[in-house]
């Protein structure tokens, strides 16, 4: 990573605007020509951000991500910087809408949805972090992913148990639980089937773990909301 000192980093996030706001201060920016800038703060103590940068993180699977055909931000510029270490990463911002917009209006693509995550999941790819906040409708068709710090990767498709709780997960998140009622749940599983080419065994074992799955991110969420 190129350093760089405070004068310039400021001159580079000059009129950019505030996206997302972290207790040690900015998180990441929009700039007038439409590039992200995201910063990572860097941690006190002995953390495993001191041994892999979640910066180095991000940008690994960024790359992981578009060589496995699955569209998510191609960095640009990496700096650290010099007075406080911490670690700024640049890339192209990626045209599309949030789902969380989208299901804010009730347009949520649905059984477009239900297909990526198949792809996802065929690929091998265990997006943890899969609220609709984190993942692009891209026009006219197709999706992104961004803020992909926490993501795995598998040479063969995801397990049943891993599919299962990546989307019991996505579907109880506490911002989101909402737009997925049971009949959309159910529409969603459908398609997501279909779209697997799971076979009547696995499809019925898969419906139990999701189940299971959905029920005890949904547990945890009512007691972190005091509820």
């Amino acid at each position: 990573m190129q350093k760089i000192s405070r004068e310039k980093f400021e001159a580079l996030i000059e009129g950019a605007k505030v996206l997302e706001r972290q207790e040690g201060g900015l998180s990441a920016l929009r700039t007038q020509d439409h590039r992200i800038i995201k910063i990572w703060q860097r941690r006190a103590g002995l953390t495993s951000d001191r041994i892999r940068p979640y910066s180095e993180r991000f940008r690994i699977n960024c790359e992981e991500l578009n060589r496995r055909g699955v569209t998510a931000p191609v960095i640009s510029e990496s700096y650290v910087l010099q007075d406080t270490g911490e670690h700024v990463l640049c890339y192209q911002e990626i045209p599309g809408t949030p789902l969380r917009e989208l299901a804010e209006s009730s347009r949520l693509p649905l059984k477009d949805m239900a297909e990526f995550y198949a792809e996802l999941h065929a690929k091998g790819v265990h997006f943890r972090s899969i609220h609709l906040g984190n993942v692009l409708r891209l026009d006219p068709a197709g999706f992104a992913l961004i803020d992909v710090t926490d993501t795995s990767f598998t040479k063969k498709p995801l397990s049943l148990k891993r599919r299962a709780e990546n989307l019991g997960y996505a579907w109880a998140y506490r911002t989101d639980f909402a737009y997925f009622d049971t009949a959309i749940r159910k529409s969603l599983l459908s398609d997501y089937l279909k779209a697997s080419g799971l076979s009547p065994s696995d499809a019925a074992l898969f419906n139990k773990l999701h189940n299971k799955a959905f029920a005890h991110y949904q547990q945890r969420r009512k007691a972190r909301m005091g509820h």
